[in-house]
C-alpha cells in the first residue's frame, strides 16, 4: 500500500444511521474536477438514497456526514462530520500538481490557514524549499547555493555551525520544518 493513498471520502446517509442502518459510499476525490463538481456528486448519492427506501427512514434524505476518509490530511476533515469542499478539492489539486508528501506537509504546516484554496498552488510554489534529510542539510545547501562563503578560506569556512544556523533559522521563524518520515524532511519559507 503506498504511503499516500488516493483521497476519498466516505459518505454515510445521516437519516438511515438514525434509523439504525448503515448506508453510504466512497468517493474518490480525483473524479471530480472541483468542489461544485463533488458537492454535486453528494447531492445526487442523497436522492439516489432518497428513492431507495429504508424501514424507519421517511422523508427526504437531506443531511449525510463523512463518516471516513483516506489520503486527505486530518486539519481538512471536521470533527462533526460535515466537509468543506472548497478546501478538500484545493488539497486534491494541489496534490496533483506537487509531490504528494509536500503537499501534505503544507497542509500540517497550517499554510492552508492563511490562504484562500484556490492560491493553494501559488502559496506553495512561494513557500516549499525542497526535501532534505535534516534541517542541517536544508542549511549547508542553502548557504553555499547563496555563496555565502564565497572569500572565506577553507580553513575557516570548515568551522562554521550549520546545525545552529538551521536552529536560528527554525526558531525564529524564517523556516518551517515538516518531518514526513525517517529520512524526509520538507522544508518551507516561515514569515
Amino acid at each position: 500500500m503506498s504511503d499516500f493513498p488516493e483521497p476519498k471520502i466516505y459518505v454515510a446517509d445521516l437519516a438511515a444511521y438514525n434509523a439504525g442502518h448503515l448506508r453510504g459510499e466512497w468517493l474518490c476525490l480525483s473524479s471530480y474536477q472541483n468542489a461544485e463538481h463533488l458537492r454535486h456528486a453528494i447531492s445526487s448519492l442523497l436522492e439516489t438514497w432518497d428513492e431507495e427506501p429504508l424501514s424507519g427512514v421517511c422523508g427526504p434524505i437531506e443531511e449525510f456526514r463523512i463518516d471516513d476518509y483516506e489520503g486527505i490530511p486530518s486539519a481538512l476533515i471536521p470533527r462533526h462530520g460535515g466537509i468543506d469542499t472548497e478546501n478538500v478539492m484545493a488539497y486534491v489539486r494541489l496534490r496533483d500538481l506537487e509531490d504528494t508528501g509536500a503537499a501534505k506537509a503544507f497542509i500540517e504546516a497550517e499554510f492552508h490557514c492563511e490562504t484562500p484554496p484556490e492560491e493553494w498552488p501559488r502559496a506553495f510554489q512561494e513557500r516549499y524549499l525542497g526535501t532534505f534529510s535534516s534541517l542541517e542539510e536544508w542549511a549547508r545547501r542553502y548557504l553555499e547555493s547563496t555563496g555565502f562563503f564565497s572569500g572565506v578560506p577553507e580553513a575557516m569556512a570548515r568551522y562554521f555551525d550549520f546545525e545552529a544556523y538551521a536552529q536560528d533559522a527554525r526558531l525564529g521563524g524564517d523556516v518551517v520544518l515538516v518531518d514526513s518520515g525517517v529520512d524526509t524532511k520538507h522544508v518551507f519559507l516561515g514569515h
